[in-house]
């Protein structure tokens, strides 16, 4: 089946790139369509962060609370991004 996926990235209190997709390959499990939807959504990440170093501010400025963080709710995958296969529930 194919799931969709969503994904906002915000700064400071607005929304800076919102999106809302179907996804493009078939997933057996929640676990897959949760990887699937956080592989859709990196290049946008990647392509703020590069653009913002390109206009010299930086993304990562712990002083400043300026961070780049991912949030996944998806505990299997979660822990399938930490630990690899090993913690596969198939």
């Amino acid at each position: 089946m194919r799931s969709h996926t969503g994904a906002v990235m915000s700064l400071g209190k607005g929304a800076l790139i919102a999106m809302s997709t179907k996804q493009k390959l078939n997933t057996t499990s929640s676990t897959e369509a949760e990887l699937v939807g956080v592989s859709d959504s990196m290049p946008f990440n990647m392509w703020a962060t590069y653009f913002f170093k390109a206009q010299g501010e930086g993304v990562t400025d712990y002083k400043l609370g300026i961070r780049n963080i991912l949030y996944q709710d998806n505990e299997s995958c979660i822990k399938l991004a930490n630990n690899g296969k090993a913690s596969s529930t198939k």
